[in-house]
């Protein structure tokens, strides 16, 4: 089951705002030659990174927009999502090196809010696709930022609605060890008292670049002490497996309990398959899930489209990172024409 979750404004005036904000950002006019784009990745979003490719491809096919203008793409990435954030400003000041003109990316909250520091002193504009930490809002350092995902509160107040209809009187909290963990669930807490919603135990786990070494048997007994029957998993994608093994392991999977997991959980589904078999195992049966709506424009539908027809196979819930990649390419060639 997914819900959805989105602002009640929707994304279409959303994008106007975006495009609009752009047309004051980029300096560029339609004599430019060339125009540079960089995309601030990390291993693990090779698809992403060829989304990215792929929409520019398109905008410097369509000879209607910039028939004098070429979008050029440029890519930095980092060995692991979990790199020092020196690695950060050292990907996005070689972006600066290379003559970018905006910026898309990075994709987690606390990359962002570190390169924000650089491009925002440089009046470099950035699109976050996935960031969604409210703190991002800072105008102190955040004025060239741009966001695609509506902000976690969004979120937490979706994770509110579920646990009132529900008649869920108290849960446990599993979160990453970092601005998206932490922050991600600051609304849920703050207004649980007002639900009276009891938070039954609170566990937090640490950032690793080997997934396959990580050890959350601590933090899930941990859960299973507190004699909460309902979990809400808030982790970033790769982390949702190991935790739910472990939780099946422990016995706190089943009938008897609920899982509901946030859009990390959910963009990454397709990581929670059973090897060759491409099923969901035990642990993973009945988990709610939340997710940002994209809507259904024709746009978004042409996009799919042609990316099957091209790539093969379809974008599913577990790829959704592509569909994140490919609007800001597009908004910022819409600003030049806008």
């Amino acid at each position: 089951m997914v819900v959805k979750c989105k602002k009640s404004n929707g994304y279409m005036s959303f994008f106007l705002v975006v495009l609009c904000t752009l047309a004051l950002f980029v300096p560029c006019s339609l004599q430019d030659t060339e125009l540079k784009i960089g995309l601030l990745s990390h291993k693990g979003l090779e698809k992403v990174e060829i989304a990215f490719n792929y929409a520019i491809d398109n905008i410097n096919e369509d000879m209607e927009v910039l028939p004098t203008t070429k979008l050029v793409g440029v890519i930095t990435q980092m060995e692991s999502a979990e790199e020092s954030p020196a690695y950060i400003i050292k990907n996005t000041i070689d972006l600066v090196n290379k003559k970018v003109s905006a910026v898309i990316g990075p994709f987690r909250s606390s990359h962002a809010q570190i390169a924000s520091y650089v491009l925002s002193a440089l009046h470099i504009p950035m699109i976050t696709p996935t960031s969604t930490d409210p703190f991002l809002r800072n105008p102190l350092w955040s004025e060239y930022m741009l966001h695609m995902q509506p902000l976690d509160k969004y979120q937490s107040l979706a994770l509110l609605e579920i646990c009132s209809f529900m008649k869920w009187s108290s849960v446990a909290l599993i979160s990453s060890m970092d601005q998206y963990g932490i922050n991600g669930l600051t609304t849920f807490q703050r207004l649980s008292n007002e639900r009276k919603i009891k938070i039954l135990a609170n566990e937090m786990v640490p950032l690793t670049k080997d997934l396959m070494q990580i050890d959350v048997s601590q933090q899930v007994l941990n859960l299973k002490a507190s004699e909460a029957r309902i979990f809400i998993m808030n982790v970033h994608s790769g982390y949702a497996q190991p935790i739910l093994e472990a939780a099946e392991a422990a016995g706190i999977v089943g009938p008897d309990y609920a899982w509901v997991v946030t859009d990390g959980t959910v963009k990454d589904a397709e990581n929670l398959l059973n090897g060759t078999a491409k099923e969901f195992g035990p642990s993973v049966q009945g988990m709610v899930g939340l997710m940002s709506s994209g809507c259904c424009s024709q746009t978004k539908k042409d996009i799919i489209k042609k990316w099957e027809t091209m790539y093969g196979g379809t974008i599913g819930v577990g790829q959704s990172f592509i569909l994140q990649a490919l609007p800001p390419c597009y908004l910022l060639h819409l600003k030049m024409v806008f």
